[in-house]
């Protein structure tokens, strides 16, 4: 064979090869060899809510939180009954509840009953603190703060608060609050504050509502024959980073005392108070009080000037007489009625 017939076979044979071996087509249609499915799935990845809040300290482990608020309950509720005796002279019984976890909305949500809710601040620990309690507990205490029956005796109701109620029941939420700053810090110059109480939760729905992992935390209260709870809602992220306190039953000098009687003046002098005037009327026996009728008319006591007594909360304040001013009755304060030095025992 000629040696350019030798080279012309191979010349082909080398051209086929390459022919076979490399398509221009599919080299032109052939995909990445990285996974485009893969990188577009790796870029849209979000990490778990609760994974993450857990990572930032804001979602805490169930077992472990309990065992904390547990920590807290045990010591506040010494601490509650020491205040609550040094400040009112009042006894309370209190001990550990339950403890719930939850979104701070599923907390509020829960809440159930005659109620007053009231938001506190411990200042360097957290202001996003809410208390509350059911108002039989609250009308009470008010009660016996005003100077009315012994707890053991009093009639347990549970019904809305009046305006005076609402304004004594904030003494109620500052002694809650002062037991929870000295039970979860030593600092006894920390500040704390508590807002004006309300009978209703917050509005989910306004912009300005912070919504967080929260415990709320209870404590049993006994108050005379009433048997109830006192509820403390937090931040989960404020019971996590908390080194409890356990030494806080400490009580409080006289001057502290003093200091908090002069608070309960300030709330009551401040309070609407609501006036009755009382005319006293000639006396009548029973037989005829129960034939009286429509249109029947029946004198005063007094002969001339009728003496009119004025009274509020059911207590005898003055002497007064009666007038009138055009179409409206009036009275006239003449003289203090019996003890002059009444306002101090009111």
């Amino acid at each position: 064979m000629a040696d350019e017939d030798v080279a012309d076979e191979v010349k082909d044979a080398v051209d086929g090869e390459t022919s076979s071996s490399v398509d221009p087509d599919a080299s032109t249609n052939s995909e990445p060899s990285t996974d485009a499915n893969s990188t577009e799935r790796s870029d849209n990845y979000e990490l778990d809510p609760e994974l993450l809040a857990q990572m930032i300290g804001e979602l805490g482990n169930p077992t472990i939180l309990k065992e904390k608020c547990h920590q807290i309950l045990l010591p506040l509720a010494q601490v509650l009954m020491v205040l609550f005796k040094d400040k009112n002279n009042l006894t309370l019984e209190a001990s550990a509840g339950n403890v719930v976890q939850g979104t701070r909305t599923e907390l509020l949500q829960a809440i159930e009953g005659e109620y007053t809710y009231c938001e506190a601040e411990v200042k360097t620990w957290s202001n996003d603190i809410a208390i509350y309690c059911n108002n039989d507990l609250l009308i009470s205490v008010v009660e016996c703060l005003m100077g009315g029956d012994d707890p053991e005796n009093i009639e347990i109701i549970s019904r809305p608060l009046s305006n005076l109620e609402f304004d004594l029941s904030k003494v109620v939420f500052e002694i809650v609050n002062e037991a929870l700053k000295a039970t979860i810090t030593r600092n006894p110059t920390i500040e704390h504050k508590v807002e004006t109480p309300v009978a209703t939760i917050p509005d989910i729905e306004d912009e300005t509502y912070k919504e967080y992992h929260a415990v709320a935390f209870s404590l049993n209260v006994i108050f005379g024959k009433l048997t109830t709870t006192i509820t403390i809602i937090t931040p989960q992220s404020k019971i996590i980073k908390t080194d409890i306190n356990t030494n806080a039953g400490r009580r409080r000098k006289s001057d502290e005392q003093s200091e908090w009687t002069e608070k309960i003046s300030k709330q009551v002098y401040a309070s609407d108070i609501k006036l009755q005037a009382n005319i006293g009327l000639e006396r009548l026996r029973l037989n005829d009080i129960g034939r009286l009728q429509v249109g029947d008319v029946l004198r005063f006591a007094d002969e001339g000037e009728p003496t009119v007594v004025l009274q509020a909360n059911g207590k005898d304040l003055y002497n007064c007489s009666l007038g009138k001013a055009g179409n409206r009755y009036m009275v006239r304060v003449e003289e203090p009625f019996g003890d002059e030095d009444w306002m101090s025992n009111f």
